[in-house]
């Protein structure tokens, strides 16, 4: 069971586990909604160091608001990421607040991750830089796309689309920079019929040394504005490659911005051939939507990364068993993937290879034995359960070649000498084998082949000891 405590202060911003009871008379009161663990940034940030304790009802700590209960209830209850800006309590400051559902092993109650970050004040600023109400209008309504669409990639399509048309722009691009991988993937692409993009560098992908050009072009500046030919000429004398790709798709004028979370560029946004007479009402709507993407795509990131975290096993890199009920509890109705296929393996001797030659060397065949998997099942479809134990899933294939991946199999445990599992399979082509009875009927088998094995080697059997 995870350590809700060492969840919560691994985690760099303010951030608490909230649990939310369930209540399936949807006419009584709310189910109450308790504050669980918070980490040392929840205190600092919310000032709430004397009154907080493990397990307070939440109107102990803040005063009773129905949006913050219904964004727990979607989060805890209905296992919906929930991402919003909100006011906070001294009506001044805003924050970006993401909720996002966790598992509970209390069938009463359900769990949520509750993060927030603190944003600049969205109201300072604007007696010295007024905006206008066509952009705050269409700031509002692109928000409003990016908080009530599900789809993450389509509402940033939407959004990207209203800037392009706003700007009256030909195309554009927002390009990510991840600077751990070194890759500069393209998020959302939006080009004019005519363009020519075999000119354009990378399929999907733009050089992450080109990308990492753009940074060192903005320097401090908060954003590249070139408005005529002569502009982009002069652009050449020091980003040479950005000047030609831009000369060989006919491009005359460009604005970019980069995309931040504090201090930190994590990707580019530009437009192309854009109305330059407007250049600054276009220029004003693309960074005030800049910091809104921005804050979308970090976030989004973050989701990501931690659902990866939720679903994958550290040590093998293989899917867990969370993983592994999320795909089962996905399905409706067993007829949607019948026919399908179960394969239950237990490793055989790993409890004497960490009694006789340490973890170090149980962790190596715990690997291997993910490579081995993985090779014949595919990575999306092998699941590590357990300390020594493995499932494959398998539907969308025929009986055919089910049988030819449990010969592989088979065949690895006869010729690979640091590779061994006890295997257990089932077929499932009736209405009547769900998951459940397909993994019993397989693992029933598995433990008749482990218990055969150790027979035949009981110096590997360090379990009785």
């Amino acid at each position: 069971m995870i350590d809700l405590q060492v969840f919560v202060d691994n985690i760099n911003m303010p951030c608490a586990v909230i649990s939310v009871e369930r209540n399936d008379d949807v006419y009584a009161a709310r189910g109450m909604i308790r504050i669980e663990k918070v980490n040392e940034r929840f205190l600092e940030y919310t000032g709430g160091r004397d009154r907080y304790y493990d397990g307070m009802d939440y109107t102990e700590f803040a005063p009773q608001e129905d949006s913050f209960e219904e964004y727990c209830r979607r989060a805890a209850l209905d296992d919906k990421r929930v991402h919003t800006y909100v006011r906070m309590v001294d009506g001044k400051s805003w924050a970006d607040l993401i909720a996002i559902p966790m598992i509970s092993a209390d069938a009463d109650r359900g769990l949520c991750q509750l993060m927030f970050d603190p944003e600049p004040d969205l109201d300072s600023g604007y007696e010295t830089a007024p905006v206008s109400i066509d952009t705050a209008t269409a700031v509002i309504r692109n928000v409003m796309t990016l908080m009530d669409n599900s789809d993450f990639d389509e509402s940033i399509r939407k959004v990207f689309a209203s800037i392009l048309k706003k700007a009256e722009a030909r195309n554009g691009r927002i390009v990510l920079l991840d600077d751990e991988k070194r890759q500069a993937p393209v998020l959302c692409d939006l080009l004019a019929e005519g363009l020519d993009t075999d000119k354009l560098p990378g399929d999907g992908v733009i050089p992450y040394p080109v990308v990492k050009g753009w940074e060192r072009m903005l320097g401090n500046h908060d954003s590249a504005i070139l408005k005529n030919d002569m502009e982009i000429e002069s652009l050449a004398s020091f980003n040479p490659n950005l000047a030609r790709m831009m000369k060989q798709n006919q491009v005359h004028s460009m604005l970019m911005l980069p995309l931040r979370r504090d201090e930190r560029i994590i990707g580019f946004m530009y437009v192309v051939n854009f109305n330059v007479d407007k250049t600054i009402e276009i220029k004003e709507l693309v960074e005030l939507m800049a910091f809104f993407l921005g804050s979308e795509i970090f976030n989004h990131q973050l989701v990501s990364k931690l659902e990866k975290i939720g679903t994958t096993d550290e040590l093998t890199g293989l899917l867990n068993r969370h993983a592994l009920k999320k795909r089962v509890g996905l399905v409706a109705n067993v007829k949607d993937i019948l026919p399908f296929g179960v394969v239950n393996m237990d490793l055989n001797g790993l409890k004497e290879v960490n009694d006789s030659k340490g973890h170090d060397a149980g962790d190596a065949m715990l690997r291997h034995a993910a490579e081995v998997l993985t090779g014949i099942f595919g990575g999306n479809d092998v699941y590590r359960t357990g300390g020594d134990e493995f499932v494959a899933l398998l539907n969308g294939v025929s009986k055919a070649e089910f049988d030819g991946m449990l010969e592989q199999l088979i065949e690895a445990n006869a010729n690979d000498p640091g590779f061994s599992t006890a295997i257990g399979s089932f077929w499932a082509e009736s209405e009547s084998f769900d998951f459940e009875a397909a993994y019993r009927k397989a693992d029933c088998i598995m433990y008749e082949n482990k218990r055969d094995f150790y027979i035949n080697h009981p110096d590997k059997n360090r379990r009785r000891a």
